[in-house]
């Protein structure tokens, strides 16, 4: 299958700091070639390149991963699915001019990757998307990139809060 992630076009991908959104577009694009697939990334803030760069790999399905390219969607002319990482969508009080994103949701209704139960709600409560639109698909997380171990060296605080705490205190 080809499949193409649209990145927000801020950071590049794979990131060279910080950068949630590219990590997880890069994380998922290594796990779907992992599968067999094959993984375009376009990751540009100019709408028309990122129309021409779907077209010219013919993905047999687009994943956007950045809201504010919903203006794009309906111009994406393959089976395709929008997610956003609005960190305040559950709180629709704090969404401020995030509100025309919203509108533009309400008005082309596009197939949704949600990342939780709470944010289907907002979109299917709030602003009126049909539930066949709407995908739970929480996030994943490479666990290569983590390491375990039985014994930490660093103590985890519980239950306190850091202003709780004492400069040099360990407990």
């Amino acid at each position: 299958m080809k499949i193409t992630l649209v990145g927000p076009g801020i950071m590049p991908i794979p990131p060279t700091g910080w950068g949630a959104v590219e990590i997880l577009v890069w994380d998922t694009k290594n796990a779907l070639e992992e599968l067999g697939h094959e993984v375009q990334i376009v990751n540009t803030k100019d709408s028309i390149q990122i129309i021409n760069e779907i077209n010219n790999f013919g993905p047999d399905f687009v994943h956007v991963h950045y809201d504010e390219f919903i203006g794009v969607y309906p111009y994406i002319q393959y089976p395709k699915a929008i997610t956003s990482h609005f960190g305040y969508i559950e709180r629709p009080e704090m969404f401020g001019g995030y509100a025309n994103i919203m509108n533009a949701f309400a008005h082309y209704k596009p197939n949704i990757f949600c990342l939780s139960e709470g944010i289907k709600n907002v979109y299917k409560v709030i602003i009126n998307i049909p539930e066949d639109n709407l995908f739970v698909t929480p996030n994943g997380v490479n666990t290569e990139a983590f390491s375990y171990t039985d014994n930490p060296e660093v103590s985890v605080f519980r239950g306190k809060r850091y202003a709780e705490l004492s400069p040099g205190t360990t407990e």
